[in-house]
């Protein structure tokens, strides 16, 4: 949003709630994004009735805020492009989930869902992916449909401290995303154990908003603390020695890696937590997909400051070619030149 606002849109902003979300609500607003809520926004069909055919293009997030909305977008914005924002493919982590747990009924789930992603993808104007993995997949399966890459977008970091400041490992991710739970376990349970055999001083912190109890017990083990939310993400980043991607399924572009990597914080992480994200082992990141290779890789990259330095670099680069603001600036642009211009005023 704050990119469209920076190329002289007029941006308005509706979360599915309709609520005033505090601080986030007003970073928005600050930002020059026009944000409504309940009561002045109470009912959407209501709001959208006068103010729907001022708008050139409309994007929702996700596939079940769209399925809802759909047939009320094309009634009351006929002439605004309607662009789906699938964030990640979601039928695609679930279906990585089922063969996981080689569970019949997730299987289920996740044939419907892919039925309702494919189907909206079929009837918006434009759906945007985060990597070109989840473009090439669509194509056979929605060949007609319109696809663009939109991925994460990130501030570059270069100069936060080096390789002697920092000690122990950090593992960031909300445990409201069942992937994120079945990571920290399997690093906590699998992969610690081997690390902390070889290096007994190092901690492992578990960041991250609404863990279960099956996380929270994780801190009974030693060197593990499970820390919760942390407000400051970035100060406690700056100062850990390595970041841990251990998603053993999944789905779209990680935040945990750019974000990570986007402040010169070097990874160990799975081919699945890389997937889509032009890195490379050895050069950019560190790449691990048993828990003995990614005990391994941690007990290497810890102790190798050469190895360090050289990811760091790397990590810095990929980010910037591929997911910094100047990046998703072109897409944008591109996407904004291509929509129908609007008439001038008259007398204009």
């Amino acid at each position: 949003m704050s990119l469209l606002v920076e190329e002289g849109c007029s941006v308005v902003f509706m979360c599915q709630n309709m609520t005033h979300d505090g601080p986030y609500t007003e970073a928005l607003q600050q930002l020059g994004v026009e944000v409504w809520w309940q009561p002045w926004a109470r009912y959407l069909p209501h709001w959208l009735a006068p103010h729907g055919k001022k708008f050139d293009a409309i994007i929702v997030s996700r596939h079940y805020v769209l399925m809802p909305l759909l047939p009320m977008l094309r009634e009351l914005a006929p002439q605004a492009q309607i662009v789906f924002d699938t964030v990640d493919l979601h039928f695609l982590r679930e279906q990585r989930e089922a063969e996981q747990s080689d569970n019949h009924s997730a299987r289920s789930t996740a044939q419907r869902t892919k039925g309702i992603e494919l189907g909206l993808i079929r009837k918006s104007d434009l759906t945007w992916v985060v990597s070109e993995v989840e473009r090439e997949l669509l194509r056979p399966l929605a060949p007609q449909a319109r696809v663009e890459i939109v991925s994460n977008i990130h501030s570059i970091s270069d100069d936060t401290p080096g390789f002697d400041s920092r000690s122990d490992l950090v593992f960031v991710g909300s445990f409201r995303h069942p992937p994120n739970v079945d990571a920290a376990r399997w690093l906590a349970l699998e992969i610690f154990p081997r690390v902390r055999a070889a290096m007994p001083a190092v901690r492992l912190l578990l960041i991250g908003a609404d863990a279960d109890a099956s996380v929270l017990q994780l801190d009974a083990i030693e060197g593990v603390q499970v820390c919760g939310h942390v407000p400051d993400l970035d100060a406690l980043l700056d100062v850990s020695r390595i970041s841990l991607a251990p998603l053993r399924y999944g789905a779209g572009i990680k935040g945990k890696v750019n974000h990570s990597l986007s402040r010169g914080l070097p990874m160990v992480a799975t081919r699945c937590a890389a997937e889509g994200m032009f890195l490379v082992d050895q050069q950019d990141i560190l790449i691990a997909d048993s828990a003995a290779d990614f005990a391994q890789a941690i007990v290497r990259l810890y102790g190798d400051r050469e190895l360090w330095q050289r990811l760091r670099a790397g990590g810095l680069e990929n980010t910037r070619r591929h997911f910094s603001r100047e990046a998703a600036r072109s897409t944008l642009r591109t996407w904004l030149d291509a929509l129908p211009a609007k008439p001038a005023p008259a007398g204009a």
